[in-house]
């Protein structure tokens, strides 16, 4: 199994390397980290309803779209990320998702525990200190014929630009955010004491201990690799497909070609708050009475990342009947063997009938 380290790559590259690996289903761990700050949000987020655009324009920010689910998050040089690409039917994969991500979760607990940091695992994807302090997020998605598993030791974080990034109502509601994240979120930085410089000497010990830790995990070890012409050529036609505007925002656009009003159509909105993540439902309702039209966005996991178009579809039509809805629901999570961890279909039901 291959390994690529990457300290500091272009921005759009720390993201695009997993998925090249994905799509060629060439099993590897990356450790990588960006050199320019960038905005990276969950695979069925609406940007524009997630993030505060004009600011994002204003300092120049990127925004990566990724195929995989969960909320808005700033990534930069001063997280160090672990990306897993292992085949489909890997010894590893076996269990529920839950457990899957608490087996890959391993190696990173390992190695804050060599930096004197006791974390745990918290389902649905988190790992936290002992204080109960989110100290990593972690994601997973089919991506091609392979499962993609990330997340990151974060050396520090920018609290203050990430606050600034989200969209809010008011300034006040800005405070509580910025509040919350401190309270509820650490740094080894944080954890340790540290200065900066001492951060950044602490960089490539973190690195090693992490391809230590996998080895460990994969019972082998690693070759260390570098990009060869089929990676890079990989690189470059995903870059093309997903660093544009209809990729990045093509839920929301989605959304919009849908809304094809007339008389007896109506919009509704709605939202609930799972344990897995935020769903928010756009319904179009035909007389009241049956669903028209539906869209379906959040910071939520859903695999395969594909099948939220299947269960947007088999909506449609859909009375306005909360246990023939959600029974709609739990017939395509059956058929297309959807994971959602932490999202059931009663919640999607909840979501889509929040506004009445």
């Amino acid at each position: 199994m291959k390994v690529y380290v990457k300290d500091s790559l272009p921005w759009d590259e720390s993201m695009l390397i997993f998925h090249s690996l994905g799509y060629l289903n060439i099993p590897a761990l990356n450790i990588v980290s960006p050199k320019k700050q960038f905005v990276s949000v969950g695979y069925f987020q609406d940007p524009k309803q997630e993030l505060n655009m004009e600011y994002i324009k204003e300092i120049d920010l990127p925004i990566f779209r990724r195929e995989i689910g969960g909320g808005t998050t700033l990534l930069d040089y001063d997280q160090i990320f672990y990306q897993v690409i292992l085949p489909k039917g890997h010894p590893l994969l076996k269990g529920t998702l839950e457990q899957i991500y608490k087996k890959l979760s391993e190696p990173p607990i390992e190695v804050y525990r060599m930096l004197g940091i006791e974390t745990k695992f918290k389902p649905i994807n988190d790992i936290i200190t002992l204080s109960n302090k989110k100290i990593a997020g972690e994601g997973a998605a089919d991506i091609g014929e392979s499962f993609v598993f990330v997340g990151s030791i974060i050396l520090d974080f920018d609290f203050d630009n990430m606050v600034k990034v989200f969209k809010v109502p008011d300034e006040k509601f800005r405070d509580k955010i910025y509040k919350g994240l401190k309270e509820n979120m650490s740094t080894v930085k944080r954890e340790l004491g540290l200065s900066k410089e001492e951060i950044k000497a602490l960089r490539p010990k973190v690195q090693e201990m992490l391809i230590q830790s996998f080895e460990k995990l994969f019972g082998e070890k690693l070759e260390y690799a570098t990009e060869d012409e089929t990676l890079r050529t990989k690189t470059k036609e995903l870059k093309l497909k997903m660093c544009n505007d209809e990729f990045i925002f093509q839920r929301y656009k989605q959304s919009k070609q849908k809304l094809r009003i007339r008389s007896g159509l109506d919009v509704r909105y709605g939202m609930y708050k799972a344990p897995g993540g935020l769903i928010r439902a756009m319904s179009i309702w035909e007389d009241g009475a049956k669903i028209h039209d539906m869209s379906l966005t959040g910071d939520f996991t859903l695999i395969p990342h594909t099948s939220l178009e299947d269960l947007e579809e088999i909506l449609r039509g859909a009375p306005k009947n909360e246990e023939e809805i959600t029974n709609r629901i739990k017939g395509i999570f059956f058929s297309k063997d959807i994971q959602a961890p932490g999202i059931a279909p009663e919640d999607i039901t909840q979501a889509i009938f929040s506004w009445s």
